[in-house]
């Protein structure tokens, strides 16, 4: 007779199981850990099998989380992955208005501005939630509740399925305002070119995005000239593209081939059945392709194509009906 393997774990396991956890169990203000009985078909609790929920527990403030929340979340989810009857992990926020609308503006401005010395700590702590969440070996889901957007929206990209609500909200608000997506949103473009083509109904809308290196150029400028003290700045990147040419830039980074094939409406929305995501979560992937089509994220005062007023009205092409 074949042993099973729970009997081959039984048979095995040391007498004296090692803790692996870096600190003892912490809890920290702001974010909720809690183990909830695995539940069978039946509806009967399934004998020591536990899913972690980690809840961002801020709800006045949208759920964005402080330095100790961002800590917080690392020891939790080395908890969750380090428990040996937590088979999965339910990453969500307090109350319905939001799930996460990422880092507390409020520790920002009181803490962090003029500051960068500090904000660079504090981003290295943030990276580090990030790989806690991508590292933690049991499933992932992001329950979402209103907002994820920002900060929260990177956190959320990191787990691996998300369940939402009707009316939840999902955005990366920081581009517009020239904040790029440190925490790796604008990292994943390469695992989208799935058997090397990269889909979506973009045509040949122009785009200027931005890279960890033009913003560590621009703040080596900024950081030097004293005329730039207290100034916002708006910042792009330095070159209009398309996604041709980004299929083009991955291709020579990568070493793989890369091609941009660009999809009617419907072809996007038929690309993306097989994905199982929700309608609006696939919305949101097919509009996001739309808006580099008609303009919407290039340089403010570049002219393009996209401009055109052909009718004489005073509407740009790009918004007529």
């Amino acid at each position: 007779m074949t042993e099973t393997t729970a009997a081959t774990i039984q048979r095995t396991a040391p007498a004296n199981l090692a803790d692996h956890n870096l600190v003892p169990e912490t809890v920290v203000p702001g974010v909720l850990y809690e183990k909830r009985p695995i539940k069978q078909p039946t509806g009967e609790p399934a004998e020591g099998l536990y899913t972690a929920w980690i809840t961002l527990d801020n709800p006045k403030q949208y759920n964005s989380y402080t330095t100790e929340m961002v800590k917080g979340v690392i020891l939790a989810f080395r908890a969750a992955a380090n428990a040996r009857d937590v088979v999965a992990v339910v990453f969500t926020g307090a109350g319905d208005r939001a799930f996460c609308t990422g880092g507390n503006t409020k520790e920002y401005a009181e803490y962090y501005a003029g500051n960068p010395q500090e904000y660079r700590q504090y981003l290295r702590l943030f990276n580090d939630m990030v790989s806690a969440i991508l590292g933690c070996d049991k499933p992932v889901i992001c329950r979402v509740n209103g907002l994820r957007v920002g900060g929260g929206q990177e956190i959320g990209m990191a787990c691996d399925f998300t369940i939402a609500q009707d009316l939840a909200n999902f955005g990366q608000a920081g581009p517009k305002h020239g904040s790029a997506a440190i925490g790796g949103a604008t990292d994943f473009l390469p695992v989208m070119a799935t058997d090397g083509n990269i889909r979506g109904p973009a045509g040949d809308g122009l785009f200027a995005p931005v890279t960890r290196d033009d913003i560590a150029a621009v703040a080596t400028v900024v950081l030097l000239d004293e005329a730039c003290d207290g100034t916002t700045l708006d910042l792009t990147g330095p070159d209009l593209i398309t996604m041709a040419d980004a299929a083009a830039l991955l291709t020579e980074v990568t070493g793989s081939p890369v091609r941009f094939v660009d999809e009617t409406l419907e072809e996007a929305y038929a690309s993306r059945a097989s994905y199982g995501a929700p309608g609006y979560e696939v919305t949101g992937w097919v509009t996001s392709y739309l808006g580099i089509a008609v303009g919407d994220y290039d340089r403010d005062g570049i002219p393009n194509r996209y401009d055109r007023d052909a009718n004489g009205d005073g509407v740009p092409d790009r918004y007529q009906r």
